[in-house]
């Protein structure tokens, strides 16, 4: 139902560009619904005002579209890039100075910094990548590149999960990782990127309008965003383990939180945007 949801919204959404203002709603939704999340999970409450947090959290991710409104001065050229990487500078700046304003011991100052820079990397400049994906122009102008972009990075990175976690349940035998994901094993991670690689081939098949330049580069994309998605899912283990939970949250049932869902994409965004950009 998720990808049915998000692919009709995709789908509708590109007679909008270059606002894709759905998508905008999207991003903004699932970035700050996992920032809550993860202020739980950091149990950054005290560290994090939960506010100023989500807030720069909301700036971060809709930086993204302002180079797109039209809203800035010609003179101004201001990439999605400028725009973000500026507003995350502004972002620590402002962890910075809060805590300077509110400072009464010692002791925690230096978290009280680090935890909010940490939210604002992981939730603000890592979808970034995945988001900037959708601004990919074709040879003949259109942003259909962008979102076939979009759409085969989403594809093979959760279809690693998926593959990974039946050959896993069938053949898995040697763990990968037994104090950060005990289920995790090397069989699932090879059963893994066999499908996003095979998946990214046929996607090129299906798509022969997606930005790659022969059958090689899409199974080795989706190799490497595959590969990229498994260490999403183990950063994320870590964060939970570190905190002694096992799911982000119960928001989505069977799923866990929205975190448990976008861990993956999180580190697979920047591999799927450097393959993009060469």
């Amino acid at each position: 139902m998720m990808i049915a949801f998000c692919v009709t919204l995709l789908y509708f959404d590109s007679a909008s560009d270059p606002y894709f203002p759905r998508f905008l709603g999207l991003a903004l939704a699932v970035c700050l619904l996992a920032g809550r999340e993860m202020l739980t999970l950091l149990d950054a409450k005290t560290a994090c005002p939960r506010g100023p947090t989500l807030f720069f959290i909301f700036l971060l991710v809709a930086g993204n579209w302002l180079p797109h409104t039209g809203w800035l001065p010609p003179f101004a050229k201001f990439d999605s890039w400028k725009v973000t990487g500026a507003l995350f500078v502004y972002a620590c700046l402002g962890a910075w100075l809060l805590e300077m304003a509110r400072f009464q011991s010692p002791g925690q100052s230096t978290l009280r910094i680090a935890l909010p820079i940490l939210i604002f990397f992981y939730l603000g400049i890592l979808p970034s990548f995945l988001i900037q994906l959708r601004w990919l122009r074709g040879a003949d102008g259109s942003y259909l590149a962008g979102l076939l972009a979009l759409g085969v990075t989403i594809a093979v990175t959760k279809g690693a999960d998926i593959g990974a976690y039946f050959t896993g349940r069938i053949f898995g035998k040697h763990r990968m990782s037994p104090t950060l994901s005990p289920k995790k094993t090397w069989e699932g991670l090879a059963g893994g990127l066999v499908l996003s690689s095979l998946l990214g081939w046929a996607w090129f098949r299906l798509f022969p309008q997606t930005p790659f330049c022969c059958d090689g580069m899409a199974a080795a994309f989706g190799f490497c965003t595959g590969l990229a998605g498994v260490f999403g899912d183990l950063g994320e283990s870590l964060l939970k383990r570190d905190a002694n939970l096992k799911d982000a949250s119960n928001t989505v049932p069977e799923f866990g939180g929205i975190l448990d869902i976008l861990d993956s994409l999180l580190f697979a965004g920047p591999i799927a945007w450097l393959f993009f950009l060469w």
